[in-house]
């Protein structure tokens, strides 16, 4: 991240020069960019704390056939997440490399504890 630029004011009394230092003034895009952070931070605890509440069979429960578990919810937005953030200065959306339709079936070896360090 970028250091705050700093503005001075320069004053000129009698034939010397007094420096004041206004204050630190943020780029905009700087506070863009924290405000972001700050925001991801906020939600990723609280869906932390969340997934903290539940034991391993309620996050693997399916209401329904139609429903997904919040097992699969997490593992498909886990996808997501690194498919769109992979490299996106390079590219674009979905990377090749992505198995969307993994995502949205719970193998023998996820563990709601593989699902929390991912």
């Amino acid at each position: 991240m970028r250091e705050p630029r700093i503005i001075y004011f320069y004053e000129l009394t009698n034939s010397a020069v007094e420096v004041f230092l206004l204050r630190p003034v943020m780029d905009p895009l700087d506070n863009y960019l924290n405000e972001i952070k700050t925001q991801f931070i906020k939600h990723k605890g609280l869906i932390e704390n969340s997934i903290h509440q539940i034991n391993e069979k309620q996050f693997f429960h399916q209401m329904d056939e139609a429903s997904n578990s919040i097992a699969i919810l997490v593992k498909h937005l886990s996808g997501n997440l690194i498919s769109r953030w992979s490299k996106f200065l390079t590219s674009d959306g979905e990377k090749p490399d992505r198995n969307r339709d993994a995502e949205f079936i719970i193998a023998e070896s996820d563990t709601k504890n593989e699902q929390e360090t991912d």
